[in-house]
């Protein structure tokens, strides 16, 4: 019976998490796109920002690149005979970015915030997915080490795709809020085995929250140096771009944490077993 408990509690702390991190994304839009301060503030870096026609991330996100991907989820999933985690590590990929699409079909940006809409952006869903999707198949073992080698890829994607002036920094948050949303929402289905031992996992959620802290207090420093009403100044893009790497740190902790905190059936099973051996009482 307690493993049951447990799984029905994590369930629901996925569930609830999903449900917020979806809220979150109508309120970061809400607040980019419908309120001055937001506005300004997304306009400010893409205006300190350049344009590229040449990035090469517009090239590397496609059908068939996310069909790859989705191939190779699967694939690491099947060999570790979790067919259910392939499900999963699909759904977040395909889901995410279907959503995301939606999302700039139903969401308008009027002509004072810039007119067509970029909100969320479709990149960075698909390479937060793809780095996501990968947590979730991987041994739990793996998982804290595919996170910091996606905690250097995520952040160069984000601040790229904003330096090349194709997206605002609300477009990208938006897109971490999505992903994460979508990740909750399917390990709420079937959820990865929690790590057998959690120290170096939460070594590395804390590791992850420190370089977001760190980055954010070079945004709010390089924020301060940044003349006013100098849109083009290197301090206002640098502020951006550390802005966005402390989002990006916050979203990967985030996940390993839900992740961590995600018991699988094995795993529920054996915790259970555990306490009812020392519930047992003594004889002599």
């Amino acid at each position: 019976m307690r493993p049951s408990v447990a799984a029905r509690a994590g369930r629901s702390r996925r569930v609830a998490a999903a449900v917020v991190a979806g809220a979150a994304v109508l309120v970061v839009y809400a607040l980019a796109v419908h309120t001055g301060g937001g506005r300004a503030l997304d306009g400010a870096v893409l205006d300190a920002a350049g344009y590229a026609t040449d990035s090469p991330l517009l090239t590397a996100v496609s059908v068939a690149s996310l069909l790859l991907a989705c191939a190779l989820v699967a694939t690491i999933a099947l060999a570790r005979r979790r067919g259910d985690l392939a499900i999963v590590g699909v759904a977040i990929i395909v889901g995410g970015s279907v959503v995301g699409r939606l999302l700039k079909l139903v969401l308008p940006r009027p002509e004072e915030a810039g007119g067509a809409n970029s909100f969320p952006s479709g990149h960075m869903i698909a390479f937060a997915g793809v780095a996501v999707a990968l947590l979730v198949v991987l041994p739990a073992v793996a998982r804290p080490f595919a996170a910091i080698a996606a905690a250097l890829v995520l952040p160069a994607v984000a601040v790229q795709l904003v330096r090349d002036g194709w997206h605002r920094p609300s477009d990208v948050l938006g897109s971490l809020l999505l992903v994460l949303a979508a990740t909750a929402a399917a390990t709420a289905w079937r959820a990865p085995h929690a790590p057998a031992r959690a120290r170096f996992h939460r070594l590395a959620e804390t590791g992850l929250m420190a370089a977001a802290l760190v980055a954010a207090a070079v945004a709010g420093i390089a924020h301060g140096f940044a003349p006013e009403g100098d849109a083009r100044g290197g301090w206002t893009l640098v502020a951006g771009a550390a802005a966005l790497v402390a989002l990006v740190e916050a979203f990967l902790a985030a996940i390993l944490r839900l992740l961590r905190l995600a018991p699988g059936r094995d795993a529920a099973r054996r915790r259970g077993a555990a306490r009812r051996r020392h519930a047992l009482p003594e004889t002599t």
